[in-house]
């Protein structure tokens, strides 16, 4: 008899691509007494055989009732046929339970049994009671439905129940408001409907012959994906565990899952429904209210997960505080929806922290899917399961950029591909600065273009999103000719015997008698622009060579000035190279807002050229605390000014968070992601959400990656790990030496530039020479440093001191 084991069915040739189909049997007598079967550590369940090919479901019921010994019986007959499909385009396998009365229960210690598989006669209403016990002692919930049945059911049989559990059904709720909540989750968490079969696969693997999952199961499925079996399993169990039935279906299983993800984002709806696991997560008895006490378990693990290690006394205190935001009194108890309104309103942070999987889950599916071929041959390049195919995923093993998904890069056109004529003709002075533009359409009946070279109308439309980037009257260009304007001094002498004498002098940096209101509104609608373009991009950039990487600027518009002369002054259109920013634009400079309207004008006319990654000040609280958000009220007013906060800041929700050079050099703002979030592995990256508007608690990816920094190396002799909780800043956390050398090696890189951290010439060369910090603002908060870039070309990083004298 195939009762059920505590570990998958064995693998063989058919066993990965098919199941079985079984009988299953209700036994019961005249004294309501059910017949259960132990199936190891899995629990109790009924007992069931697998039918072999080739025999009917009576043969099958027949040699299974041999093996029961039981020799009287009636079989009333088939009360449900249930067909399975465990994955899409596999074959259904039909699991059918017949009903059957036993007029008297065997005598147990009967010699004749021998080797038999004995039956465990239990009351039905004792089984009822039992079905409360947690864990839950049966393998799944069908002996204490049935037993329902039965007990409304006493002298016929139930009419047959036939049910389909098909692989195309949506993995939704009845109702629309709640279907679009999984959705949400589901598309947040990068699971789309491969990734959900692959789980409903193992799921039937791991389950079968029932149709739910207890929390054993639970373990041994997590085991298999490389968790280790804790009694924290039991907690995440738990917290799946939706209706509190003491075992899952594949649905619930598939949610949990997708609310653990790293990447799942920890704002909006996706954000409550984690936050409904977390609840469940510390709500130990299931009861719907947090107890004070659980409450303190909750802030102890979120200030352990923060790094911070506090005595009892320092953490009673501190849940004291933290208690207030609920309005939790000492030994109150805290309701789930004072739970999720004090965490939506932000009153309480920190829980982004908890319910997170290690790493995330979906590396390790496909490859046992491609390794085992538990779905489909290698051979046959699944586009279902292969582990190429999938918007957050990276193949680490292949370095080509054709077999790179489309999301995880950003290239240029094929070097291979047809050169064309370009659609301007520019005049340059020879300081570099354009003085004249002209189209080719412009140039026709001159002697620059022939009149067979002309160009149809079908070609000037085409070519109409180039023609924008020297559109005089564009937004973006409006705006790079009134920041010259701000740039230059304007002298009363300078302004006799000329046009526009009337025109008032100003300093250098200076608006003058600039239409504030004007300039809002031409800012605003760049940052309409803007936030378009990056929101079409990758998380994690992919850029060709060579490359200019720029550091912090902090508000420094004379130093990105003198970049721009050095390095794009006829633009970056005109420019052979991509330029890639590390984030911190704004704050502690005074011209924060100018440095973002050069920016973000520079990214719309050069989209795939010009690179804006988020730093640590591009972020809301941030900027309240430092000078951004009065330095866009001052210069424009309290109600445009917050809306040009505002709208900037839409744009830092959407900017890519890290950058990858010639496939080898990793480029962000603060730091190397722990190995905790996402495995270290870079395709962890991409899966975090977009819009982030709140990233240290819609993901503490992006967090890290803002945020960390290298331990010194004055530290680094006392380090005796490879990651420390960064006291420094009071959040995210400090890598060392070999835990870059790590980094590297598991993602196939070479160098780590990033930012972050002033230096004083501009640059430091950190950690083996494997890493580089650039900072590109000089003489920072009245210090001397000074301002540095990195150019990456053909396998060389050169640094690149600019003189801002």
């Amino acid at each position: 008899m195939a009762v059920a084991t505590s570990s998958p069915p064995r693998r063989t040739d058919d066993a990965v691509q098919t199941f079985d189909d079984c009988v299953v049997l209700l036994c019961y007598n005249y004294d309501m007494r059910c017949g259960l079967v132990e199936g190891g550590s899995k629990g109790l369940w009924l007992p069931y055989k697998d039918v072999a090919q080739g025999e009917s479901w009576e043969s099958a019921v027949d040699a299974l009732l041999k093996e029961l010994s039981l020799k009287a019986y009636t079989n009333q007959g088939m009360i449900q046929m249930l067909r399975i499909q465990p994955g899409l385009n596999r074959a259904f396998f039909t699991r059918v339970i017949f009903m059957i009365r036993v007029p008297e229960v065997p005598d147990e210690g009967a010699d004749e049994m021998g080797e038999q598989v004995r039956l465990q006669w239990i009351a039905v209403e004792e089984i009822q009671r039992m079905a409360k016990l947690r864990p839950y002692p049966f393998m799944g919930v069908e002996p204490t439905e049935l037993c329902k049945q039965l007990l409304h059911n006493k002298t016929l049989p139930p009419n047959c129940d036939f049910v389909e559990i098909n692989a195309t059904t949506a993995l939704t709720s009845q109702t629309v408001s709640a279907k679009s909540q999984i959705e949400q989750m589901l598309e947040s968490a990068k699971f789309g409907q491969p990734e959900q079969d692959m789980v409903r696969f193992d799921f039937f693997r791991f389950a079968r012959p029932s149709t739910y999952m207890n929390e054993h199961t639970f373990q041994s499925y997590l085991s298999s994906l490389g968790w280790d079996v804790t009694p924290y399993l039991g907690d995440l169990f738990r917290a799946m565990d939706v209706h509190n039935r003491g075992a899952l279906t594949w649905k619930e299983l598939v949610l949990g899952l997708a609310a653990m993800e790293p990447g799942t984002q920890h704002g909006g709806t996706p954000g409550e429904l984690r936050c409904r696991h977390i609840f469940r997560l510390y709500d130990g008895n299931c009861d719907g209210v947090m107890e004070y006490a659980e409450f303190r378990k909750m802030v102890k693990d979120i200030q352990e997960m923060r790094g911070i290690t506090m005595d009892e006394a320092a953490l009673d205190k501190f849940t004291s505080t933290s208690a207030a935001s609920f309005n939790l009194p000492f030994g109150g108890q805290l309701p789930l929806n004072e739970f999720l309104l004090a965490v939506g309103q932000l009153k309480f942070r920190g829980t982004s922290l908890l319910f997170r999987s290690p790493s995330s889950i979906l590396p390790a599916l496909r490859k046992k899917y491609t390794q085992e071929s538990l779905i489909e041959p290698v051979s046959k390049k699944s586009k279902m399961f292969h582990p190429s195919i999938g918007s957050d995923v990276m193949d680490q093993s292949v370095t080509s950029e054709e077999s790179m998904p489309a999301d995880t890069t950003h290239r240029f056109q094929s070097p291979h591909g047809h050169y064309e004529l370009a659609t301007h003709s520019v005049k340059v002075r020879r300081t570099g600065t354009l003085v004249d533009v002209l189209s080719l359409w412009d140039l026709e009946g001159t002697s620059a273009v022939t009149k067979s070279s002309r160009l149809s109308e079908k070609t000037r439309f085409e070519r109409l999103p180039s023609m924008d980037s020297f559109n005089q009257k564009s937004h973006a260009n409006e705006m790079l000719a009134g920041l010259r304007y701000f740039e230059r001094a304007i002298r009363k002498e300078n302004l006799e015997n000329r046009v526009g004498a009337g025109r008032m002098p100003k300093d250098q940096f200076n608006w003058g008698e600039v239409d504030r209101q004007a300039l809002a509104r031409c800012l605003v609608a760049m940052c309409k622009q803007t936030r378009e373009v990056m929101f079409a991009e990758p998380r994690l950039l992919k850029l060709s060579v060579p490359t200019y990487i720029l550091g912090d600027i902090h508000g420094n518009y004379r130093d990105l000035v003198c970049f721009e002369k050095a390095l794009w002054r006829m633009g970056p259109v005109l420019t052979p190279a991509n330029f890639l920013f590390l984030g911190d634009y704004v704050d502690r400079g005074e011209h924060g807002v100018e440095v973002i309207a050069h920016l973000f004008a520079q990214k719309i006319l050069a989209p795939d050229k010009f690179y804006l990654l988020r730093g640590n000040h591009e972020v809301r609280n941030v900027q309240k605390m430092f000078t951004f958000y009065n330095e866009c009220v001052n210069k424009f007013g309290d109600r445009v000014g917050v809306e040009v906060w505002e709208q900037i800041n839409a744009c830092f929700d959407v900017m890519p968070i890290a950058a990858i050079v010639d496939s080898k050099v990793f480029c962000v703002h603060g730091g190397i992601p722990p190995p905790w979030l996402g495995g270290g592995f870079l395709a962890a990256i991409n899966q975090i959400p977009k819009p982030l508007n709140d990233p240290e608690n819609q993901s503490p990816l992006a967090w890290e990656l803002m945020w960390s920094d290298p331990i010194s190396s004055e530290a680094a002799t006392e380090a005796q790990k490879a990651f420390l909780p960064n006291a420094k800043r009071g959040t995210a956390h400090m890598f060392s030496a070999e835990a870059l050398e790590e980094f590297l090696s598991r993602n196939e890189l070479s160098h780590v530039v990033r930012a972050h951290e002033v230096q004083q010439a501009g640059f430091q060369v950190q950690q083996k020479g494997k890493l580089l910090t650039v900072f590109s603002s000089s003489h920072y908060c009245g210090g001397s440093n000074e301002a540095a870039c990195i150019l990456a070309d053909r396998q060389k990083l050169r640094t690149i001191r600019l003189d801002t004298t």
